[in-house]
């Protein structure tokens, strides 16, 4: 995967649309269009198939934004990649189409960026301003725990910058894994091919989503995560295994509690993404 060969701007701020129209206007209303400008830099939004009036909206009152339309919905990963390939920024600024920013976010991240270092914003609630899980680091498992500041070494798609240089080093986002999960295996591949992950409190933002996964969404976080993970050992039989084994001793945690509390519909999308990340790593090596 390759970038383009001038990096013409400092920076890109990419945003990925999927059905937002509303969410994404209030958004670019806070973009700090002025001092984007004053600093060079450019912002890209990628609708990414929307049936709503998107493509519209942006084109009406944003026109200085760089648009780039996707006919069907192809996922974050590929429209992070796709936007990433097209922009010209050495720091690559990506925030999700529900966040409202503001000049000291975008301020923090540019002045933060050293060329070699993943970025992970701060994500405040949009209504209450709570923190949505603060720093976290990833465990062997590929799950992520709550963690000092100085600690941390994954952050969330909606608030994660990186340079240009750690994109081409490990081939963009695994499109393979279109959603959930895909922001932490973005930065667990990103340190473990030597980058650095810093957690910047001050590039904080505000978020209209949720911090917790519920109905289909479980599924697919363990789908993701479980494949992801074992796609990261399997040159490494040992650590295939422990993870095999430890993973299993978490979800069948996981299944009691929830078997308790009554959430038996979870407990069953739990064991269906399990299973479905175990069918696809085991009967689809074409794809390693």
């Amino acid at each position: 995967m390759s970038s383009p060969e001038k990096h013409s701007c400092r920076g890109s701020i990419i945003i990925a649309s999927y059905n937002r129209c509303d969410d994404l206007k209030e958004c670019l209303a806070s973009i700090p269009w002025t001092l984007c400008a004053t600093m060079n830099v450019e912002i890209i939004v990628i609708d990414d198939g929307s049936s709503d009036d998107t493509v519209a909206m942006v084109k009406a009152h944003y026109p200085e934004a760089r648009l780039l339309v996707n006919e069907t919905n192809q996922g974050l990963s590929q429209a992070h990649n796709r936007a990433t390939l097209a922009s010209h920024g050495q720091l690559i600024m990506n925030i999700d189409s529900d966040v409202v920013v503001s000049e000291a976010w975008l301020n923090a991240m540019l002045h933060a960026d050293d060329g070699n270092t993943v970025l992970g914003g701060r994500i405040l609630d949009y209504h209450d301003a709570h923190d949505q899980g603060g720093p976290r680091r990833a465990t062997f498992l590929g799950k992520s725990l709550a963690c000092a500041v100085e600690d941390a070494n994954v952050g969330t798609g909606a608030n994660l910058a990186f340079p240009r240089a750690v994109f081409d080093a490990i081939q963009g986002f695994d499109e393979d894994l279109p959603y959930y999960f895909e922001d932490r295996d973005f930065c667990i591949r990103a340190t473990r091919a030597g980058f650095a992950f810093r957690y910047l409190p001050e590039a904080s933002l505000r978020h209209k989503g949720s911090e917790h996964c519920s109905g289909e969404a479980i599924r697919l976080q363990e789908r993701h995560s479980v494949y992801a993970m074992l796609k990261a050992y399997r040159r490494n039989p040992f650590m295939w295994l422990a993870f095999t084994l430890a993973n299993g001793v978490w979800v069948d945690v996981r299944l009691l509690r929830w078997g308790l509390q009554g959430r038996f519909a979870d407990c069953s999308r739990l064991i269906s993404g399990w299973c479905s990340a175990y069918a696809r790593f085991l009967f689809h090596p074409d794809r390693y």
